[in-house]
């Protein structure tokens, strides 16, 4: 009936008009989410002893126990109703197939994990074992404590497992508000204001409200128009989702040659004139990237933004501040074909960190259940050949387990999440030669003026001096 890949919502009785607008988003963003109540769970073969006895406990842990059927029943994700959505949902359920325990959720209040927003595999044995804690409150024909079907089994059983084996992300990628703090989202103010504060969140998958509290702040109340017109951040949240939602402004068109450069903070002269002339050789758009999408520091993050960043280009030849393009170097978008993701492993002659690349990336690819050679399949960023319409999934995974590093750094933050996501998600590569991003030795102890390889990247050490004096042009 189901492929696992369903994400559930429940509710019951009338809807008032912000769940409606809820669940207008959340299928506006994922096309398989499926709203059900008591006759549709009725359909499903929800077991009629089981409602039986859950008919009689309060809404909000019935709901409890019928998430944790539907999960172990046909695998997928739950998502409570109460939920603005910012982003489509699909790499939650990626993540949770792909781990070994089959779950992934998040870090919620009170040092428990939430299950308001949870994915699993049908097999998955937390769930499992979830299941049949809430089978024993039910053969004791009770009423449960608040928690004692939800969140407090469940952490239980995931701590047992191991917490560093379930992926879990921050309550702020799912509650940038949490429920104890709720009257935040009714405060009215400019919608500049709400949109600075916003931006403390770029990764959120959803703002997550809560229902038995802002309905006594008399929400349930609100007409359509006031949900999505008012000066409450509520409404500027909701309006921002829908914005997300829409088709991009501008078709993706043509090719560019782009470069992160978000805090003007090196970018030698010469080494953007040779990409500059590289995107007039390849018939391309030359982009230096100016503006951030996070307000702080984090080079790091932009790149892993750099389909939002180019969504306008069909096809992008990407390079680091710290490359320079030999005036020799065949056309990238010939070289590479359309359909593939064009990338240079990190490991070279001159250039070998094994031993750190598998200490940093063991324990993320453990998680998910990837099997990576490190010499072949861990690739440096800082010359990247892509489509973001055809790679977008790329960037959305590696942006989705950002969350999971416990060891940062360019190892992993930066391109060890990219080498993962196209691992992870299978994705046709064209490997070039170290020729195509010279690093490590030959640059640091060993540099000449004259380019004898088609791109230089000086990562690592950097002398400003013998790079102002790399010589690009023949």
């Amino acid at each position: 009936m189901f492929d696992g890949n369903t994400i559930f919502c429940y509710w019951e009785g009338p809807m008032p008009p912000y769940i409606q607008l809820c669940a207008e988003l959340l299928r506006a963003h994922n096309h398989n989410v499926v709203l059900l109540d008591p006759p549709g769970l009725q359909q499903l073969g929800f077991p009629s002893h089981v409602w039986a006895t859950i008919s009689r406990w309060n809404v909000v842990q019935r709901s409890d126990a019928i998430r944790c059927w539907l999960l172990h029943r046909f695998g997928g994700m739950w998502c409570d109703i109460d939920c603005i959505p910012m982003q489509p949902f699909w790499p939650v359920l990626h993540v949770a197939k792909a781990t070994p325990l089959g779950v992934a959720a998040y870090h919620s209040t009170d040092d428990t994990v939430g299950v308001g927003f949870i994915a699993a595999r049908r097999d998955s044995p937390v769930i499992e074992r979830w299941w049949q804690a809430i089978v024993t409150v039910i053969q004791e024909d009770r009423e449960p404590g608040w928690l004692e079907v939800s969140s407090e089994p469940f952490t239980r059983i995931v701590r047992e497992a191991g917490l560093e084996n379930v992926p879990l992300w921050p309550l702020a990628h799912i509650s940038p508000v949490p429920w104890n703090e709720s009257e935040r989202l009714l405060v009215e103010a400019p919608s500049s204001e709400h949109h600075d504060f916003m931006r403390g969140f770029p990764a959120a998958w959803c703002w997550m409200l809560s229902n038995q509290v802002l309905r006594s702040h008399g929400l349930p109340n609100w007409s359509r128009h006031q949900c999505l017109n008012s000066r409450t951040l509520l409404s500027e949240v909701f309006r921002e989702s829908m914005r997300r939602v829409a088709p991009p402004p501008v078709r993706p068109k043509g090719k560019a040659v782009a470069v992160l450069n978000v805090h003007n903070d090196g970018l030698p002269h010469n080494f953007r004139e040779s990409m500059r002339h590289a995107a007039d050789r390849w018939g391309a758009d030359f982009v230096e990237i100016r503006n951030p999408i996070v307000p702080w520091f984090d080079v790091w993050w932009e790149k892993l933004n750099l389909d939002r960043h180019l969504y306008m280009y069909e096809r992008v030849v990407f390079f680091d501040r710290d490359v320079v393009v030999s005036q020799r170097c065949p056309n990238l978008f010939e070289v590479v074909p359309v359909h593939c993701f064009g990338v240079v492993p990190s490991e070279q002659e001159g250039h070998s960190f094994l031993p750190a690349i598998r200490d940093y990336m063991d324990p993320l690819c453990k998680l998910l259940n990837v099997e990576m050679d490190y010499t072949n399949d861990y690739f440096n960023s800082g010359v990247m050949i892509f489509s973001p319409p055809r790679h977008r999934v790329v960037f959305e995974l590696a942006r989705a387990l950002h969350p999971m590093v416990k060891r940062g750094g360019w190892i992993t933050t930066d391109q060890g999440l990219i080498s993962l996501a196209l691992k992870a998600l299978n994705i046709s590569i064209h490997r070039l030669p170290p020729t195509f991003n010279r690093v490590g030795q030959k640059l640091w102890e060993r540099w000449q003026p004259e380019m004898d390889d088609y791109i230089w990247h000086f990562c690592g050490p950097k002398n400003w001096e013998r790079m102002a004096q790399t010589k690009w042009q023949v």
